[in-house]
């Protein structure tokens, strides 16, 4: 077995590469249906629901392509989330919020930041 690097992450919309991108993470879940019965004898038991996923995205705002023009709170895309310079997820999300800051204090670099949802099935990477 061979780990692998995140340095080779990245985020794409499209076939544009999001810039300045730091960060993604994605959360996959299957909604869980306990119950119970006679047939369990007095224990729960479990099956899978509809599947559902979320994440978030990271990056620093580049002020000559800022990440309002990849997407804004309410948009339907496709993220590209690569975590090698090959393989990636395919996911069809929305984003539900998007947030920006800036540290007058300190003159840090303007984070962004991105939650999503999924808006469907994703593909896995091959």
């Amino acid at each position: 077995m061979t780990a692998v690097s995140g340095q080779y992450g990245q985020i794409q919309i499209g076939s544009s590469d999001v810039t300045e991108c730091t960060y993604w993470s994605f959360d996959r879940m299957a909604n869980e249906q306990t119950y119970a019965s006679c047939a369990t004898e007095g224990y729960k038991k479990r099956v899978p629901g509809v599947k559902d996923g979320s994440g978030s995205l990271k990056g620093f705002q580049d002020p000559t392509d800022p990440i309002e023009t990849y997407f804004e709170e309410g948009d339907l895309v496709t993220l590209k989330l690569y975590y090698t310079a090959t393989k990636f997820y395919s996911v069809p999300a929305m984003i539900t919020k998007l947030h920006v800051e800036t540290d007058i204090a300190e003159g840090a670099l303007v984070p962004w930041e991105a939650d999503f949802g999924c808006n469907g099935a994703w593909t896995l990477p091959v």
